[in-house]
């Protein structure tokens, strides 16, 4: 497998085309925060999830990614960050690539070698495909990074809600759990997420009661607002009472990104995260990063960059 080829945001977002043995492609991503460089990383070849707006859907599913091509998009992206010290700083990601005594550590070696934003400090399977749909590989991959030294609140997983997988993954690794839910009701759902309609959000939070990380740690709440379909108040409130069970919530709210739907004002959204805070949810916006390389939420097609 190779990089094929790279592009960067103007926010410092760098996004890949990784290519394999076989000629498929999918793309990954590593975003720049003030103390973190957070790897999204992709699962599958395609999706065959279907979310209304999302570009991966319009690719359909071609295959499963295998362990090695999962953890291999880390160790191809840490090496283009530091092309002269891979092994120094423990990047092997790869089983197939490491050596006794190689171990993936946030701190390098030799501190003033390199600046901390320059490693990987975080992973989330959060780029091409359902990974629940690809489990043992990624399960593979997480007990990998786990035993290279990534603390397992450094991990996260996120799905669009497969309930016995969500109940498995809590019994066979250690990670965060995210739920692309997207909206505060079935009928809504059903639009976005069409696999909804095989796993409503009832069966799903019911999953996510049995996931023990989510009475540790906060179950984190992926909700992608989109104008004049998801994004009113009474939706937030709605959204609010959905959510009342779970004690530790986040709830990352995304601007929806111009792939088929618009996103709503910043007026809109900041009256959405307010309703939440004010419910007593920790609610954030997140930052948009990547947007101009087609980098950000739902953007990620493989196509030639």
């Amino acid at each position: 497998m190779r990089i094929a080829n790279e592009v960067k945001s103007a926010d410092g977002t760098r996004k890949f085309l990784i290519e394999f043995d076989d000629k498929k492609c999918v793309e990954s991503v590593l975003i720049t925060h003030k103390r973190t460089l957070c790897a999204c990383v992709s699962t599958q070849v395609g999706c065959a999830m279907n979310c209304t707006f999302c570009a991966t859907a319009k690719m359909g599913f071609s295959r499963n990614l295998t362990a090695d091509e999962i953890l291999g998009q880390l160790s191809l992206m840490q090496g283009a960050i530091l092309p002269l010290c891979p092994k120094e700083l423990g990047v092997n990601f790869s089983p197939s690539q490491m050596q006794d005594g190689d171990k993936f550590s946030r701190r390098p070696e030799r501190p003033e070698a390199v600046n901390p934003v320059q490693k990987i400090t975080n992973v989330v399977f959060m780029g091409m495909g359902e990974p629940l749909l690809n489990y043992d590989a990624v399960v593979f991959a997480v007990n990998e990074l786990r035993k290279q030294g990534l603390k397992w609140t450094r991990i996260t997983v996120s799905t669009v809600g497969i309930p016995d997988k969500i109940r498995q993954l809590g019994r066979d690794t250690h990670c965060q759990l995210a739920i692309s839910l997207h909206a505060p009701n079935d009928e809504i759902r059903n639009k976005l997420v069409p696999v909804n309609r095989h796993f409503p959000i009832k069966d799903v939070l019911d999953a996510c009661k049995d996931f023990p990380f989510c009475k540790r740690g906060p179950l984190m709440v992926e909700y992608i607002l989109i104008a004049n379909i998801n994004d009113k108040l009474e939706h937030a409130k709605e959204l609010a009472e959905l959510l009342r069970p779970f004690q530790h919530i986040v709830i990352n709210l995304i601007l929806c990104n111009p792939v088929v739907f618009s996103p709503p004002s910043q007026e809109t959204a900041k009256a959405f995260k307010q309703t939440l805070i004010d419910a007593g949810y920790k609610t954030i916006i997140r930052t948009r990063k990547g947007v101009d390389i087609d980098a950000a939420c739902g953007m990620l097609a493989a196509k030639s960059i």
